[in-house]
């Protein structure tokens, strides 16, 4: 099989490579230039600060040939009209998106390129052949700096299930042993080309009942190993309030904290933890069975000895004794400087503060170590999911939707990038979200979802 050059939008498609029509004389992929400005000079070179690849502008050098000089005319306007579609796809945002598709002589699929804008250009002495309906024309073309594969679904699995595609059951939680994970995790194996790709998420309601989504909480790790424990139960604290027992949190139990002016809660977070961490931030995302009172945190972090080496800022736990929702607590840098794999352990401090009159009251079920790279936020505000219906954030398509009776309904602002996957790692996708229906926002941690994961693997040349 010869290569094979198209264009396509998707449902038409023009092959440029179709004879005794469309004749490609000369093309090859180009590379994309790379971006990255210096961030901190020296003697001997310097930092760059994140590099980026640049959209790039390529040629293909094209014969068309035609029974008439209307068919001659109707080959360039197929190509000029794809131009059309794609400068319309970039000016309004709206419409097909159209792409350069190639496949190589023995590859099993196509892969396509995204064209941002471009034109058709009769070449010099291009119109010599004109009078045998002939024409040699040049297509210059700025697209993507990448090459998109066919869409995959990923194998998930839980510590409890085993890898396999078709949806993985997670809670709203995650209890260490108990195989109630708010994750699935995706095998090194799983995600194939050299770029990281953005991701499809689906969630479908297990629950078997309805539940008024409020507001989803998506990450991706990528960087350290999965395994790690990134759940800090309130039960565990090493000091600072009382546990009680209560079958409605997580881990069987929550930390309850008096606050007659300000207190804190002290966590050990273990060695192997930090070291796994390498420095990066992560998110605390908190879930709380009450508060009461304007209850103020700093989140704080100590070396073994109990010396300060961060401080965080202060943030208000909640203005509503009914917002229970997921918290975000800001990012903690673990360690605030990479100590590499003989790091030691760290104690995480919650220091709070009561402004009102007598005793306020902070009760903590957990704070999960959310990693910051890939963080997506879906604000549904209280969407009605019955039973099956689905939650689709598509990083693939940069769009958010819920699926309610099998119809595509809107689903309210989404915040942050498209999550994405990266080649060659083992990976976790995490889960976390709390609901309202007319009531308290809370999050329930009984709630089940099944998970699927759909990406097109990226590569940059061939």
């Amino acid at each position: 099989m010869a290569h094979v050059l198209s264009v396509s939008d998707g449902t038409t498609t023009v092959n440029l490579m179709a004879a005794p029509t469309y004749f490609v004389e000369r093309y090859a992929p180009g590379s994309p230039e790379v971006q990255a400005a210096t961030v901190a000079a020296s003697l001997y070179g310097g930092e760059v600060g994140q590099p980026r690849y640049e959209n790039v502008t390529e040629s293909v050098d094209l014969f068309l040939k035609a029974a008439s000089v209307a068919a001659l005319q109707a080959l360039v306007q197929s190509i000029e009209a794809m131009l059309q579609k794609a400068h319309r796809r970039q000016r309004l945002r709206v419409g097909e998106r159209v792409f350069l598709q190639l496949q190589l002589d023995g590859e099993a699929q196509s892969w396509r390129s995204e064209i941002l804008t471009g034109r058709l250009v009769v070449v010099e002495d291009g119109l010599e052949l004109w009078p045998n309906r002939a024409l040699t024309a040049q297509l210059i073309v700025q697209r993507r700096p990448f090459w998109e594969g066919a869409e995959v679904e990923l194998q998930l699995s839980t510590s409890t299930l085993s890898a396999a595609t078709g949806g993985r059951t997670i809670y709203n939680h995650d209890d260490s042993g108990s195989g109630h994970d708010n994750w699935v995790q995706i095998a090194s194996s799983q995600v194939g080309g050299v770029l990281p790709a953005p991701v499809r998420v689906e969630l479908r309601n297990t629950a078997g009942a309805t539940v008024y989504v409020n507001g989803v909480h998506l990450a991706v790790d990528a960087f350290g190993d999965p395994a790690f424990g990134h759940v800090v139960e309130g039960e565990s604290r090493s000091s600072g309030g009382t546990v009680t027992a209560d079958g409605n949190s997580s881990g069987g139990s929550y930390n309850s904290l008096s606050i007659p002016g300000a207190a804190e809660m002290v966590f050990s977070l273990a060695a192997s933890l930090v070291q796994n961490s390498g420095g990066r931030y992560w998110r605390l995302l908190a879930r709380l069975p009450l508060v009461s009172g304007n209850v103020y945190l700093t989140p704080i972090l100590r070396n073994s000895a109990g010396r300060e080496v961060w401080r965080g800022a202060e943030v208000l736990v909640t203005y509503l004794v009914t917002d229970l929702g997921i918290k975000d607590w800001g990012a903690v840098p673990l360690p605030p400087v990479d100590l590499g794999a003989t790091a030691g352990g760290l104690q995480l401090v919650l220091s709070v503060r009561y402004t009102g009159a007598g005793t306020g009251n902070l009760q903590l079920d957990f704070v999960q170590l959310t990693p910051t790279e890939y963080v997506r936020r879906l604000r549904l505000g209280g969407t009605t999911l019955a039973a099956n219906d689905v939650v689709v954030d598509d990083g693939i398509e940069d769009r958010c939707w819920c699926e309610l009776s099998s119809v595509r309904q809107p689903a309210g602002a989404v915040e942050g990038a498209p999550l994405m996957v990266w080649p060659g790692r083992t990976q976790r996708l995490f889960v976390l979200f709390d609901e309202v229906n007319g009531g308290p926002v809370e999050s329930v941690i009984g709630r089940t979802l099944s998970v699927r994961a759909y990406y097109r693997p990226r590569r940059l040349t061939v």
